[in-house]
């Protein structure tokens, strides 16, 4: 309705047929976000001065840049190799359900999941989510740094309720170290749950 007061055109990238193009961030939900990138710069691109800018060698080189140019860490970020070393920060059930359909999908002996999530998401219904990695995988369960941190006990207690084993360390960076020490070079360790837990990987010179 907005659209039609102010005559403006409306597009609905999900609706529309993209070719595929190389992005330098790999999480799977960027597919969809690729869409609504393809749709602005086609619109960008109806304007004489943007035309000029937006070729398909500067779009090409911006996506395969896009977290050295912007900054932007923590969406599917592989941290090191042997073993992997993964983060993203999706923090709701949404967001989770992507994250356990890649790791589904990763290529590893085993799973170490390092997890933890701020008081305000509903925890309850991401630990069905990520239950459904529990055959193949190991859970460290912490808490972030920041005032709005669900209590480690408290997401543990509600996953050892539904008879999973899980161990809890009280910071991330000793939820991280313990899986290092545990896993082997060809198992996968993925670190999410909350933006903040993503921080304080990122800030731990010595997990990095």
């Amino acid at each position: 309705n907005t659209a039609i007061v102010r005559g403006s055109s409306i597009r609905f990238a999900d609706e529309e047929s993209m070719s595929v193009i190389g992005c330098e961030l790999k999480g799977k939900y960027q597919r969809a976000n690729m869409n609504t990138v393809q749709c602005a710069l086609d619109e960008l691109r109806k304007q004489p001065y943007y035309a000029s800018l937006l070729t398909a060698e500067a779009v090409q080189n911006g996506l395969a840049r896009v977290t050295e140019l912007t900054g932007l860490r923590g969406r599917w970020q592989t941290l090191r190799e042997q073993p992997a070393l993964i983060c993203d920060v999706g923090h709701n059930v949404a967001g989770i359900r992507y994250v356990v359909r890649q790791l589904l999908d990763q290529p590893c002996k085993h799973l170490h999941i390092v997890f933890g999530m701020v008081n305000d998401k509903d925890y309850a219904q991401v630990l069905v989510e990520l239950e459904k990695l529990s055959d193949h995988a190991t859970y460290y369960f912490t808490q972030p740094s920041c005032q709005r941190a669900l209590p480690v006990d408290t997401l543990a207690r509600a996953f050892i309720e539904k008879e999973f084993s899980v161990e809890t360390y009280s910071t991330v960076r000793d939820a991280v170290c313990a899986a290092l020490q545990k896993a082997s070079p060809d198992d996968c360790i993925f670190v999410g749950g909350s933006c903040y837990v993503v921080a304080d990987l990122l800030e731990s010179s010595k997990i990095q």
